[in-house]
């Protein structure tokens, strides 16, 4: 593979399965998968295993991660950006009325 490729298309099967069930746990629950959430979407049995690719979604930048130990924070890359945007308009559109 190589690094003009999309990122789909760099992706294995399995990534993009775990990616998809990270888009898929923000859009039904408006907020981040924890790794127990992903390894029950999609039938993983070893935290492992899921942290492995997790670790490879986020080197290939398809996702973020929190801090080390921060529970539920995996976020589909940008995401997080936009929150903070979003948040930041809103506070200021609060504190403007």
């Amino acid at each position: 593979m190589t690094t003009t490729e999309p990122l789909a298309l760099q992706l294995t099967a399995r990534q993009r399965e775990v990616l998809a069930a990270v888009w898929a746990h923000w859009a039904e629950n408006g907020g981040s998968p924890s790794i127990r959430d992903l390894m029950a979407a999609t039938s993983t049995r070893h935290i492992n295993s899921m942290n492995g690719i997790l670790d490879a979604l986020e080197r290939k930048g398809a996702v973020e991660r929190g801090g080390h130990g921060q529970a539920r924070g995996i976020y589909p890359a940008g995401l997080r950006d936009v929150i903070r945007a979003t948040a930041g308009d809103l506070a200021r559109s609060l504190a403007a009325h």
